[in-house]
């Protein structure tokens, strides 16, 4: 339906912490903690947000969920440096054939314990401090659209055996690895919904990180990506949950598949990569949008140049259809008066 104006939902997690003052080294430490610095940073902006994107953060989760090292700010780098995943060749060709006889949990229990350190340690302060943080959210009247991260085994295989040594086995040995993909694919789909009646989040994301069309060619795509994003959009949707697809880089090419999927159910979340005026067009009263402010023009440009282009994207969609957000996660150099002028420009509408 049209709305007054567009939601804003920025996703941001190092720019909140830059913000507030507080170094990246000390907001990565400081787990459940996470969340108090996030409101701080919304509260300290005079129009307040819509909604974010989780309500605590931890770089260890991105490495539970990409099968990869992360190194820390203030533990393997410097305090106030960004986290940086460590991506490595630590899956092996015999790991597909373990996952195929013996399932997939069992392989990334072992997997996660072994080669990466065991980073689910530090994240049971995180689980068990997350309903108060939600709660904190939403009495502060925010939206959580990434009350949880969802994705297909595609990704996570992918960051275990390195983004090289995995598009060189979708060549190679594509049987494999399509083996490995079905075997994993039913625990996962099992686990995840599971997980999500037992915590009943408003929206989730559905990560889209290395599956873009620009990436991948369409045969491969059609085969290892879409029918697995399309069944854990659908069981989302099922549980009465809004998908979020996170789509980074360039997904102009296959847009149109989203809407195989239900009507007026999710959200795809672009990047500046994709063609954020075009899937107005292709998605138009299917599918909503959320995007797509550049980060490096959140870091670089001038104020005026971030709501002129928040406002011609407001034109374009005509009040329907778009949440207002940096495009995939804001940077730590963000200038805070572009954050402002986003903001503002979505309050303001066209």
């Amino acid at each position: 339906e049209k709305t007054d104006r567009p939601p804003v939902m920025p996703c941001a997690s190092s720019f909140c912490a830059r913000a507030v003052g507080v170094s990246l080294g000390d907001y990565c430490a400081s787990g459940p903690g996470t969340s108090d610095i996030h409101l701080k940073c919304w509260h300290s902006f005079d129009t307040l947000i819509d909604g974010v994107h989780g309500v605590q953060f931890a770089p260890e989760g991105l490495s539970v969920r990409w099968l990869s090292k992360v190194k820390i700010p203030g533990v393997d780098i410097p305090a106030d440096e960004l986290w940086q995943v460590d991506e490595r060749e630590l899956m092996t060709v015999e790991d597909y054939q373990d996952i195929i006889d013996h399932g997939y949990f069992q392989w990334e229990d072992r997997f996660i314990r072994e080669r990466l350190g065991e980073p689910r340690t530090r994240l049971i302060p995180m689980r068990q401090g997350w309903p108060e943080s939600l709660r904190k959210h939403t009495e502060a009247g925010l939206v959580d659209l990434a009350g949880d991260t969802l994705a297909i085994p595609f990704e996570s295989l992918c960051g275990a055996r390195s983004m090289n040594a995995f598009m060189m086995d979708l060549i190679r040995r594509p049987k494999l690895v399509k083996a490995a993909l079905d075997a994993a694919f039913p625990e996962i789909l099992a686990a995840d919904r599971e997980r999500l009646r037992r915590n009943k989040p408003v929206a989730v994301w559905i990560g889209g990180w290395r599956t873009a069309g620009n990436i991948l060619s369409g045969k491969i795509w059609n085969e290892m990506v879409w029918p697995y994003l399309k069944t854990v959009a659908e069981m989302v949707i099922e549980e009465g949950i809004i998908p979020l697809y996170h789509l980074d880089s360039n997904w102009d090419r296959d847009l149109h598949r989203f809407r195989e999927l239900p009507a007026h159910k999710g959200i795809v979340a672009l990047d500046g990569d994709t063609d954020i005026l075009k899937a107005q067009k292709v998605l138009e009263n299917h599918t909503a949008v959320l995007g797509d402010v550049p980060p490096a023009m959140m870091a670089f440009s001038e104020p005026a140049e971030v709501r002129d282009y928040v406002r011609n994207i407001i034109r374009t969609y005509n009040g329907r259809g778009y949440i207002a957000a940096v495009g995939c996660d804001a940077p730590p150099n963000t200038r805070r008066e572009n954050m402002a002028a986003l903001i503002e420009a979505a309050h303001q509408g066209a």
